[in-house]
């Protein structure tokens, strides 16, 4: 049984005192790619998220690759998204030290299957961010392509920037972020005719245009969402 397996190696990694190599934060990673969004997983990925923190060892494209083949079923989990935030930093630098074709060829399959099959939101952002820190033309093309296959289909509670989630008072409709509070107006609805607001893992506010690209500066005659 799976999750069995699961729930036995939990204490294990957590008791693990030595420093993970990248190759065994992608292998560990990876390894969890058919495991489903069970409660043991989730424990699994927990465990995991201090020793990617802790992890000295720079990435490759390759390895980063590996290591999100899990992300298209991990479910919503709040584990899920720690184990990303865990990785965001790695493959930041990563980028900083690869071609831009070199990032592309490793993230073009996870973005693939994001907008075809679909994504959590948070696996969206998560890849966004990492397109905007990666230049070029097929950078911008994987960004554009999932941008489009999230966007907004006329919901209140559609195309908010991440972080954001709609809910309702008396019968409006009011939106609230852990880090900002909570506001009448929809997040991004200042921004110009075809710019979109996003909260990157980090929690810093980014913009995207599917003609013009990413920006970490506010498009002109827009007010900050």
């Amino acid at each position: 049984e799976v999750r069995s397996v699961l729930a036995a190696l939990v204490p294990h990694i957590q008791k693990c005192e030595g420093a993970f190599t990248r190759q065994s934060v992608s292998n560990s990673l990876h390894g969890l790619q058919r495991c489903g969004d069970s409660q043991e997983a989730r424990d699994v990925l927990a465990a995991l998220v201090p020793h990617i923190q802790k992890c000295s060892e720079a990435f490759t494209p390759q390895v980063f690759k590996h290591s999100l083949n899990w992300m298209q079923h991990g479910g919503e989990s709040q584990e899920a998204r720690d184990v990303l935030a865990a990785l965001a930093p790695h493959i930041k630098r990563c980028a900083e030290s690869f071609s831009s074709h070199e990032m592309v060829s490793a993230l073009s399959s996870h973005v693939r299957d994001a907008v075809k099959k679909g994504t959590h939101t948070h696996t969206a952002a998560f890849l966004r961010e990492v397109l905007s820190v990666v230049e070029g033309e097929e950078a911008g093309y994987l960004l554009s392509a999932l941008s489009a296959s999230v966007g907004d289909h006329g919901d209140s509670s559609t195309n908010l920037p991440v972080g954001w989630s709609a809910h309702q008072q008396d019968g409006r409709t009011f939106y609230y972020h852990p880090k900002h509070g909570s506001q009448w107006s929809k997040p991004g609805d200042l921004l110009p005719e075809g710019w979109t607001a996003y909260v990157a893992t980090c929690g810093k506010t980014y913009y995207h245009h599917p003609e013009r690209g990413s920006s970490w500066v506010v498009p002109r005659h827009a007010s900050p969402a």
